[in-house]
């Protein structure tokens, strides 16, 4: 993100607290997302170009069951695709 702080991109950062971004840089837009519902996701991809997905690998839902990652992930491509995202960066 620190790269793209200072770019001529839109940033717009999904989180579930957006309170959590105070500090967010001047091109960067926080929307309040959860990444475990479709919705959420499809209204957040709305007109972006370009998406980077992170999945939360961290959580204790997917550490007990890493399907939920490849879950997460889906709904995100899906999302993507839906709303003609032209660049999807999985990581």
């Amino acid at each position: 993100m620190k790269a793209l702080a200072g770019s001529n991109y839109k940033l717009r950062l999904l989180t579930r607290n957006p309170s959590n971004f105070k500090n967010a840089p001047q091109n960067a837009e926080v929307v309040k997302c959860d990444i475990n519902n479709q919705e959420d996701l499809e209204n957040a991809f709305k007109n972006a170009e370009i998406v980077m997905a992170i999945t939360q690998f961290w959580t204790p839902e997917v550490l007990s069951d890493v399907k939920q990652e490849i879950v997460q992930g889906k709904m995100m491509a899906d999302a993507a695709k839906k709303n003609g995202v032209k660049h999807f960066i999985f990581s």
